[in-house]
């Protein structure tokens, strides 16, 4: 594990600083619970995938094993700290509602495995995210890992779609070769909005990889077909211009936020000029499939997947009114609805735990909506940490909107967590785990 190798090789705080504005993983992050949690976290969708049909056993199950393993080891060497404050406090009270609440209707097949799922996968991912959380070089550490396994997946998808000439959004064979598209475009949102906060927050960012990295993963949102990912991508530039305005040095922080915004506008301007105007004789031709969708969904050509959605919302505001204060118990929407979840997390907590469990969400959530707000104003919080918030507010509002399933969401519950566990990084140093003896060294400086 890494912190074996550093007990070996041990690293200074200067070779430290040096290091944290890094943008891909090494060697040691591939050495590291933060390696194994992140590959847990989207075993999901490295599973789907045919290269690895060979593999005998569940990769969700198995990662989450060797995951659960290594925190432990750690914890008990004393690398890892476990508090337990109002966020661990809400989520606990949260999850063990919806243990209680599969005994208020029915124990059938369907609402016992998405209750198995949500205890042995969403619960933990959140909890180790907010453990992970409370230590900088740590969350720094997942981003890496999260910015090189969205590079691989992509790579993986444009692999096919323009090596092999396999559209994974259209194809008869897409489901065969991956999942869904929107695993991908989620993908190349997280991409996008980690290369703009580098650019913009990082002490000494190396421009031309934040600029190359934003301007591929935004063309990737716009070619791969997932409307809500690019949405909500693209929403972390109203985000990064309020975290700007919050900060100190914010005539400074607004010049670079302001010239490459502008960049990276006219770079998409121009490259969807160029695609649009050529017609077949380009590499993307007229397969703006964003662009197209979008177009489709406005002009009313092509709405069933937003009208699918809104209808199952619908159904589950109904439902709720039927049980308003507890609801009908986890898993139960799948039991009554065709579409299996509401495609709106909150009306999902609401029609299946009720008003005390929405209660409870909305709590949660606004401590860590709160505390988001608090790392993106504080001038002593590293890119990574920013990073982290403003992927945790799009993605929340993507949850609040048009997405969210209990059972499955432990990607978006693992960043919930490691914002919940995120400290403000301000003048005065951090007592760390070891104790007061390594309180001197600034928080974001340590192993």
């Amino acid at each position: 594990m890494i912190e074996f190798a550093s007990s070996i090789y041990g690293h200074s705080s200067s070779v430290q600083r040096l290091r944290s504005d890094r943008l891909l993983p090494g060697w040691r992050d591939l050495l590291s619970v933060e390696c194994l949690f992140i590959t847990f976290l989207f075993s999901g969708e490295f599973k789907m995938l045919p290269e690895l049909s060979f593999i005998p056993f569940d990769l969700t199950v198995f990662c989450f094993i060797l995951t659960a393993a290594a925190n432990v080891w750690v914890f008990l060497a004393g690398r890892l700290a476990v508090q337990f404050t109002i966020v661990e406090f809400l989520f606990a009270l949260l999850s063990i509602l919806a243990w209680l609440s599969i005994t208020w209707y029915s124990f059938s097949d369907l609402n016992i495995d998405k209750l198995l799922r949500y205890i042995l996968f969403t619960m933990p991912a959140f909890f180790i995210g907010s453990t992970l959380g409370r230590q900088p070089e740590r969350v720094a550490r997942f981003l890496r890992l999260l910015i090189g396994i969205s590079i691989l997946l992509l790579l993986y998808y444009s692999y096919y779609r323009f090596v092999l000439g396999i559209n994974l959004t259209s194809d008869k064979l897409a489901d065969y070769y991956a999942n869904n598209y929107l695993e991908y475009s989620w993908h190349a949102s997280y991409l996008f909005t980690t290369f703009c906060v580098y650019v913009v927050f990082a002490a000494r960012p190396t421009f031309i990889w934040g600029f190359s990295g934003a301007a591929l993963s935004l063309s990737g949102l716009v070619l791969i077909g997932g409307r809500g990912p690019m949405l909500f991508g693209l929403l972390a530039i109203p985000l990064m211009l309020l975290g700007t305005s919050l900060r100190v040095g914010f005539a400074k922080k607004m010049k670079r936020f302001g010239i490459y915004i502008a960049a990276i506008a006219l770079v998409g301007i121009g490259g969807y000029y160029a695609a649009t105007t050529s017609g077949g004789n380009s590499l993307f031709g007229q397969d703006l499939v964003t662009v197209q969708r979008l177009e489709w969904s406005l002009s009313g050509e092509s709405t069933f997947s937003m009208d699918a959605r809104e209808e199952a919302q619908k159904a589950a505001l109904s439902f709720w009114q039927e049980r308003p204060f507890f609801g009908w118990g986890i898993g139960e929407f799948r039991v009554k609805h065709w579409l299996e979840y509401p495609h709106n997390l909150l009306l999902e907590v609401l029609m299946e735990l009720g008003i005390l469990g929405a209660v409870i969400f909305i709590s949660l959530s606004a401590l860590i909506v709160q505390r988001c707000f608090r790392i993106m104003a504080s001038p002593s919080a590293p890119w990574q940490s920013v990073a982290i918030a403003i992927l945790v507010l799009s993605d929340l509002a993507a949850h609040l909107t048009v997405q969210g399933y209990l059972a499955d969401d432990r990607a978006f519950f693992a960043l919930m967590g490691l914002a919940g566990g995120l400290t403000v990084w301000c003048k005065d140093p951090v007592r760390s785990v070891a104790g007061p003896a390594s309180a001197a060294t600034p928080v974001w400086h340590r192993s």
